[in-house]
């Protein structure tokens, strides 16, 4: 059993289901672009470099700051291997409307065994509570096969420095919620959207 999975990333929203501008998705379209879908606040491209292009800009403001400023940390982190890879960030135009863009690796799926979707989700919520929490967690949970120790100490890890990083901050850690997290194709996990408003 594999830790990652490809999805068919259109299933989230359908063209006509967008909010976003046409003119947005032809401007990326017409550049070699492939539209993979519109998360919340977000609209994705496959790059013709097969990286993921993310535009902000769609939605709510109060949260895109909130994207803009994790971003910028991992930015800042490029260095810790559960962070995405950023490879350009940056701002541009359309129809007067202005947005923010950044360009990062291409991440997979975490895969759909049950047991170990759970075993994340609940060691992420336990995260968020706390050392204690993550004790506890940890003496009464079983570690999934596909998942080393190692790997679970450096989320961990990396868990705990977002934590401190945005401490008092307006945005609430949101990993519990499995499509927080994607993984390399050699299986390494990244958390990708750490925070809800």
């Amino acid at each position: 059993m594999t830790l990652c999975e490809i999805y068919n990333l259109q299933e989230i929203n359908s063209d006509s289901e967008l909010t976003v501008s046409q003119r947005i998705q032809d401007y990326f379209t017409s550049r070699g672009y492939r539209y993979l879908g519109e998360g919340r606040d977000q609209l994705a491209f496959m790059s013709p470099r097969s990286t993921v292009v993310k535009i902000l800009g769609i939605g709510d403001q109060g949260r895109e700051q909130v994207v803009i400023k994790y971003v910028d940390y991992f930015v800042r982190n490029q260095g810790n291997p559960y962070y995405p890879k950023i490879y350009n960030t940056g701002k541009f135009t359309v129809d007067d409307e202005t947005y923010f863009i950044y360009e990062m690796e291409y991440l997979l799926y975490v895969a759909e065994e049950e047991y170990t979707l759970e075993y994340l989700e609940d060691l992420m919520d336990a995260a968020t509570r706390g050392p204690r929490a993550i004790a506890a967690f940890q003496r009464n949970r079983q570690l999934p096969s596909e998942l080393s120790s190692d790997q679970v100490k450096g989320l961990l890890t990396a868990t705990e420095q977002l934590i401190h990083e945005f401490r008092g901050y307006q945005a609430t850690l949101d990993l519990s919620y499995i499509e927080n997290l994607r993984c390399r194709d050699d299986g390494h996990l990244v958390i990708i959207d750490p925070f809800s408003l």
